[in-house]
């Protein structure tokens, strides 16, 4: 049929897909003959730049009687998106929607025009409380968005209430991987000067700025060179092997 793949079970699921025009008089019918003995729930895959309005409002209302997951698998544009309403929207990262206001041609007088102009805005506005039930987003707002052809992308159909659900997002995690390396240098900088004392300040300041070792491999190196006479300063040997000792056995999460 154009206009829609076949309806087929997959499990106890019926996913529908729409990778076509919205077709008049065609679409809803064929959807409504194939879910007619169906009571679970509808997978509805979308990849479509619209159609016909009415068939759209249609669709979008034999849906609504269904638990529908719906999976904007490209474009879900113009009368696509009114049907993407009926249930939980789930985007790509890379797909994208777009909602406008209706469109018309009518051959006649000047008042032929005029009709066709106010029954386009109550077509408007009928669409619109569709979009406003699903993203809870106020009817001027919707109506200044569709006059403005608006196309979204995931995050921003997401933000705006028209997605639910975003897969494959790409998370910007710079911000976060920048502020955990500042705090992790201002730890390993407290650590080592936790194991400073006199004679030792080469070996720290080395570790600091030119091998930028932490206090556990620091501990070890202090360790080997008490025989050195760089760090022999300490009066109580000992005591001093016992505090880079637990240092190292705190590093292994002793």
């Amino acid at each position: 049929m154009k206009g829609m793949k076949k309806l087929y079970q997959i499990k106890n699921e019926n996913e529908i897909y729409l990778y076509d025009d919205v077709t008049s008089g065609v679409t809803a019918r064929e959807v409504i003959k194939a879910l007619k003995e169906s009571t679970g729930p509808v997978t509805l895959r979308i990849n479509s730049h619209g159609g016909d309005v009415f068939e759209a409002i249609a669709l979008y209302n034999v849906l609504k009687n269904y638990s529908v997951t719906v999976y904007v698998d490209g474009i879900c544009a113009s009368a696509a998106s009114i049907i993407a309403m009926a249930g939980r929207v789930i985007m790509p990262s890379n797909s994208m929607m777009m909602i406008h206001n209706p469109a018309g041609m009518v051959t006649g007088e000047s008042e032929d025009m005029r009709k066709l102009a106010d029954v386009l805005d109550k077509i408007r506005d009928s669409i619109a409380e569709i979009y406003a039930s699903k993203t809870g987003l106020g009817h001027d707002e919707i109506i200044e968005m569709m006059k403005a052809e608006s196309w979204m992308t995931a995050s921003e159909a997401k933000a705006l209430g028209f997605a639910d659900e975003i897969t494959g997002e790409i998370v910007n995690t710079s911000a976060k991987t920048f502020d955990d390396g500042v705090k992790a240098e201002r730890e390993r900088l407290k650590a080592l000067d936790s194991l400073n004392a006199p004679g030792r300040e080469g070996i720290i300041a080395r570790a600091k700025y030119e091998t930028f070792k932490n206090a556990s491999e620091i501990a070890v190196d202090l360790l080997k060179a008490k025989s050195t006479t760089e760090i022999y300063a300490v009066t109580k040997p000992e005591e001093d092997y016992t505090a880079v000792a637990k240092i190292i056995n705190k590093a292994r999460g002793y």
